[in-house]
This record gives structure tokens, C-alpha cells and sequence, in this order.
């Protein structure tokens, strides 16, 4: 559990924040589990919502390498409404301290934030800062500038050339929107490249332990959706009497079902 002295949120980009990690750790939760707490939040806010900006701000999937194996792995940077919805999965006495220690933080982190505005506000520009925001404007217009030269040559490489343009209109979004290309809702293309047989030869277990951890996990794609963006449901037979399902998965699939055996 945290500590009184455990820091749990840091500002970025001008807003108080924490990750799923810092939470993992602060509450003692696996991290795994709060992930799949953030995914299920992520998934009924956007089953409900037109759009999922809102989600967008409140949970940033990012990845860190873990210090011990130097994997990639994913995590979350959490703001503070965000948090809110969270804190819904820490119910119980348990917990209320924890919860309580956090909410402390947020908010001394959003006072702190208050207090440096109102120093900008009424505090006179001295002519270093007047010099400094000259050049931070020239170097927004040359920014502009350059954006605008990148956009024009991936345009002139997409004309007329059909594969071009799936891998730079990724690209000319970002550019265009100002935002990260993981952050654009653009459907993925997925690569379902293991069955689990073949997951299971290379982590020593049967296909059926793997079909279970895949269950458990929530990566199995529906009958009705078919394909997701962690497996897909092959129907094999030549007649409907005697289909099976062949479950295909993905690298990050892979990745989530070892990390859940090797637990």
C-alpha cells in the first residue's frame, strides 16, 4: 500500500497525472489487474459514448521496458478524472487509505498548479522572458513551416500509389491533427500469426491450457465479432456439422498469455 511519503502523481504537460504502474504498486493490485480495469472502463465508456476522446484524455496507453527482462510492455498515464473512474475497482476498508493518499496528492499537485498561474499572471515579464517568448514563437512558426514541407512530400508520395497511401495517411493525420499516430482511431491492421498449438510448444503447455489462459483473459474474439484485435475465429470442416473453431492470436496476444502462465 502507499506510503505517506510515496509520490503518486507527477505533472505532465501541465496536468497532474499517475500511471497504472504507480497505481499497481501503490495498492498492491498486479498490474495486469488494473489494466483490465482501465480496458473494461475504456470498453463501456465507448460502447456508450459516440466518440472516445473523452477515454483518450483520461487514460494515454504508453509503454515501458521492464527493468528486469527489457520487454516492451503497456501501461497507462492516468489524469485526475480518470482516476476517478478507477477508483471505482478499490472498494473496501482496505483501500481507503490508499484512495485517501492519492486523492491528497491530486489535489496539493492542482493547487501547485493554481499558485504558478497566478505567479505568471502578476508577475511583470523581464526582458530574458520577452526574448524567450519571441523565439519560442519563431521556432512555433519554423515548426509550422516544416510540418507543412512534410505533409506536402508525403502527399506527393501517396499520389497515384494505393500501398503508399495506407502507410503515409497515418502520418499526414498526425502531422495535420498534432497527434501521436497511436492516438488516431484508426482501425489497426492485425497479424493473427500463432494458433495455439504453436503458443503452446513454445511456452510447454497443451493448446488447451492456452485456449483457458486466452478465455480467462478476455482475448478471445466473440462468435459474433469474429476477430479482434487479439485473436480470430477460424472456422475449419467442410461442412457445418463438422466446423471447428481455430483460434488464431497475435504477437501481443502471445505476449499476454506468457505473462499470465509465467505468473
Amino acid at each position: 500500500m502507499a506510503s505517506e511519503t510515496q509520490k503518486l502523481v507527477e505533472l505532465q504537460n501541465g496536468e497532474p497525472t499517475t500511471t497504472s504502474l504507480q497505481v499497481a504498486q501503490a495498492s498492491g493490485k498486479k498490474h495486469k489487474v488494473v489494466l483490465e480495469a482501465i480496458d473494461k472502463i475504456i470498453e463501456d465508456l465507448n460502447g456508450e459514448l459516440a466518440e472516445t476522446s473523452a477515454t483518450l484524455e483520461m487514460f494515454k496507453e504508453e509503454s515501458y521496458i521492464h527493468e528486469q527482462n527489457h520487454q516492451k510492455y503497456r501501461m497507462f498515464v492516468i489524469n485526475k478524472n480518470g482516476w476517478i473512474m478507477l477508483m471505482g475497482s478499490f472498494v473496501g476498508s482496505k483501500y481507503t487509505l490508499f484512495r485517501f493518499r492519492y486523492m491528497l496528492q491530486f489535489n496539493a499537485m492542482e493547487k501547485y498548479i493554481q499558485e504558478q498561474q497566478q505567479q505568471q499572471f502578476f508577475a511583470p515579464e523581464t526582458v530574458d522572458q520577452q526574448i524567450k517568448r519571441e523565439q519560442l514563437a519563431i521556432a512555433k512558426d519554423n515548426s509550422n513551416n516544416a510540418k507543412s514541407r512534410e505533409v506536402r512530400s508525403w502527399l506527393k508520395l501517396m499520389k497515384n500509389k494505393p500501398e503508399a497511401v495506407e502507410m503515409a495517411a497515418p502520418k499526414v493525420m498526425s502531422i495535420l491533427l498534432d497527434l501521436p499516430e497511436e492516438q488516431l482511431q484508426i482501425e489497426p491492421a492485425h497479424r493473427y500469426i500463432y494458433s495455439a498449438e504453436e503458443i503452446g510448444k513454445r511456452l510447454g503447455v497443451d493448446a488447451y491450457a492456452i485456449g483457458i489462459a486466452a478465455q480467462k483473459l478476455g482475448l478471445k474474439a466473440t462468435r459474433k465479432e469474429h476477430q479482434n484485435r487479439w485473436s480470430q475465429n477460424n472456422l475449419v470442416g467442410a461442412t457445418s456439422d463438422d466446423q471447428k473453431s481455430r483460434w488464431m492470436y497475435t504477437e501481443e496476444a502471445f505476449k499476454e498469455i506468457k505473462d499470465y502462465l509465467e505468473v
